[in-house]
């Protein structure tokens, strides 16, 4: 009898070993797929890292350069000086760096992306804290490092000897067995810390949207009640209401300040009456 090539794949492709071929992903999933993709990069602590770097990246402008909201007339002083670069500048939001749209789309990423990638982490760590040790396997020698002793002590004095030695650790007693882990707090402690930045990007984004800044100058003898049209010039969040404004009032009575050779302001001393 010969056997061809064929007749040999034929056989093959008969066996009761072969994988089961997997049908061809619906219209769904392959819509779904480039989503899923873009999400699991989006949510990776490598990405976290470069928006946070790019973040920084963007607020050097506002560092270097005048900022609208806190002194306009430096700006248009730029402009006048700087008639090829200003313009420029100007469109691309350099003198509005921290309300331009690139700057809120890199604060926008970094907060999804720190979000995404804190939910599952905290998932697992939580489901690894209730999870109390794995226990001893029947066979020692498998493990990694093992070590084997003879000893003349009852088991509960080794087993109390073994608790004093591992203290500090999670310990859980089956039998005449003792299971420990430790490690956790490493990882607490990361996820606080990035907890606690995605809190304070919450709260800068908050105060920006809901705070102002606002100036004024007042003189000796005269006073200030904080009402909107009593600043000299005030910058509102987009989400900012008057309504939410302390009602407060001061009179200044004297003012005092002390200067340097150079003309630097060294001490300010104010004699209000607050109200």
């Amino acid at each position: 009898m010969t056997l061809t090539s064929n007749d040999v794949t034929d056989d093959a492709t008969r066996l009761s070993t072969q994988p089961v071929a997997v049908g061809a992903a619906g219209p769904s999933r392959q819509l779904l797929a480039p989503v899923r993709r873009t999400w699991r990069q989006l949510t990776s602590m490598r990405t976290a890292l470069l928006l946070l770097f790019l973040l920084a990246l963007a607020s050097v402008p506002g560092s270097f350069l005048p900022q609208r909201n806190i002194n306009p007339i430096k700006v248009q002083e730029y402009l006048t000086a700087h008639t090829t670069t200003g313009p420029i500048l100007d469109r691309i939001g350099m003198f509005d760096a921290f309300a331009a749209p690139w700057f809120a789309a890199i604060y926008l990423l970094l907060f999804i992306s720190l979000i995404g990638c804190l939910g599952p982490r905290i998932r697992l760590h939580a489901k690894a804290l209730r999870t109390p040790p794995p226990p001893v396997p029947r066979v020692l020698t498998r493990m990694p490092a093992s070590e084997r002793w003879e000893t003349s002590a009852s088991a509960d004095e080794v087993m109390a000897q073994a608790r004093t030695a591992l203290k500090g650790w999670r310990l859980v007693q089956r039998d005449n067995s003792l299971s420990a882990e430790r490690g956790y707090l490493r990882e607490t402690g990361n996820l606080l810390f990035h907890l606690s930045l995605v809190g304070l990007l919450i709260g800068i984004a908050l105060g920006a949207l809901m705070g102002f800044k606002g100036t004024v100058l007042v003189k000796e003898g005269d006073g200030f009640a904080n009402a909107i049209l009593n600043y000299d010039d005030i910058s509102p969040g987009r989400l900012f209401s008057g309504d939410r404004l302390v009602p407060f009032s001061f009179a200044l009575e004297k003012f005092r300040a002390t200067y340097a050779d150079s003309g630097a302001a060294l001490t300010f001393n104010a004699d209000l009456t607050y109200k």
